[in-house]
């Protein structure tokens, strides 16, 4: 349950440079953290390596991003198998896999994290 140099692993093994397309299971993911705070995916500049601090949502948004993408971790193979180097199901760990991939991949905390 490694969440490896992960934009580093899915920029060379999920995005196709000249098309700036993510592999489906992270762009589900990415479209979803984008929907949350209001953002237009197709928008972003996911090539610039702090494209995650151009919105903010709160803590509480954030932990249902979490709760979110824990339930689709457990029920969506395809999709660990997309966004993890060594896919389990076993639910602790995708648990701990959603808070880690928030973590260094969310939005940033709005002032205050309310």
């Amino acid at each position: 349950m490694i969440v490896m140099s992960v934009w580093e692993e899915w920029r060379g093994r999920s995005m196709n440079k000249e098309q700036k397309k993510f592999s489906q299971g992270l762009e589900k993911v990415l479209r979803e953290m984008c929907r949350r705070v209001g953002a237009r995916y197709e928008d972003l500049d996911f090539s610039d390596p702090e494209w995650f601090y151009r919105y903010e949502w709160t803590l509480e948004e954030e932990e249902d991003f979490v709760k979110w993408l824990t339930k689709e971790l457990v029920s969506d193979t395809q999709l660990r198998k997309d966004l993890m180097r060594y896919p389990t199901s076993r639910r602790k760990y995708l648990q701990r896999f959603a808070e880690m991939f928030t973590a260094n991949y969310g939005w940033r905390l709005k002032e205050g994290g309310e």
